[in-house]
């Protein structure tokens, strides 16, 4: 678990969404309880879920997800406090499907893998940088 509370991880969500994608983070989700929608993912190599690019929304939450994971996303989400922050479905769909995520074994969580952490570092290494524009 994590020593966050909800309303210091809404601060970093946000800031690290309005320093790279000009705008407040829509999807952070928090709940009293578990998430359930990753037990099953068997659909999301369906190109109704493929996605060709890295989205500036995409670049801030999983910025976001790996400081308060440390790179392993329990499917449950990430305990913060008394409650739960459920990573947005597409975001972990896109990252399955690009190779920055893979399921543990056994399938409780989903570890970044190298080229995760690449990608990771190409982010960070570009918060130098000027916004891109959207």
């Amino acid at each position: 678990m994590s020593r966050i509370e909800k309303e210091t991880a809404t601060r970093i969500i946000d800031a690290l969404a309005l320093r790279i994608d000009k705008k407040t983070a829509s999807a952070k989700t928090f709940a009293n309880t578990p998430s359930t929608e990753f037990d099953v993912y068997d659909n999301w190599q369906d190109s109704a879920y493929a996605t060709r690019q890295d989205t500036t929304r995409t670049k801030a939450l999983v910025l976001a997800y790996t400081i308060f994971s440390g790179g392993r996303i329990s499917k449950e989400g990430i305990k913060m406090g008394s409650v739960w922050f459920r990573p947005d479905v597409w975001i972990i769909k896109a990252m399955i499907q690009k190779g920055y995520l893979k399921e543990s074994t056994p399938p409780t969580h989903f570890e970044l893998t190298e080229t995760g952490w690449r990608f990771v570092a190409d982010v960070v290494e570009g918060l130098n940088s000027p916004p891109e524009e959207t």
